[in-house]
């Protein structure tokens, strides 16, 4: 007898009692929310550089990439921590 069998009734089918139902709780919700932001400043990170009619004027181009660069890493961060809620 292997320890699968007491998970499984006669069937081989897992009974209804081994099921844990999935619940929509503030913390799924606040979880779906974090990973939500984090999707949206990543791609703002990319849409900054792909924004039509911007100069090229170095003191933009230093400006775009630093908020790029924040954007991305707070989404990053924000997607990882995510996790752990």
């Amino acid at each position: 007898m292997t320890a699968a069998n007491h998970f499984l009734d006669a069937q081989g089918q897992t009974t209804s009692a081994d099921r844990m139902p999935r619940e929509l709780g503030l913390g799924s919700i606040v979880r779906m929310f974090t990973r939500l932001v984090a999707a949206v400043l990543i791609i703002a990170a990319a849409g900054i550089w792909v924004a039509p009619n911007t100069s090229s004027l170095p003191e933009l181009f230093m400006m775009k990439l630093c908020a790029s660069f924040f954007f991305a890493l707070l989404g990053v961060h924000l997607l990882f921590a995510a996790r752990n809620l």
